[in-house]
């Protein structure tokens, strides 16, 4: 059984690096690269995806970055949080 290594070292002649967006799950592949596939050839695919910054947050993220302050209250202590 060969490793995964020995795979990829056999096939480093033959490897394409490219970053592409995924739609409704399908990854587009460039147009440069689409004449070396045959339609149902078999392909070894890495998928190393790039985070964005999420452009919604969650409630809770914004009120711990940007606490609410009400008049009358007071921060609890460690103890006072602790208490039973």
């Amino acid at each position: 059984m060969t490793t995964f290594g020995e795979r990829l070292t056999e096939k480093m002649e033959h490897l394409v690096e490219f970053s592409t967006k995924v739609r409704q799950g399908m990854i587009d592949i460039p147009e440069e690269y689409q004449h070396e596939l045959k339609e149902g050839s078999q392909v070894f695919v890495i998928i190393k995806s790039v985070h964005e910054k999420s452009k919604t947050t969650r409630l809770m993220d914004k009120l711990a970055e940007n606490p609410i302050s009400v008049k009358g209250k007071r921060k609890l202590t460690r103890e006072e949080i602790h208490e039973r």
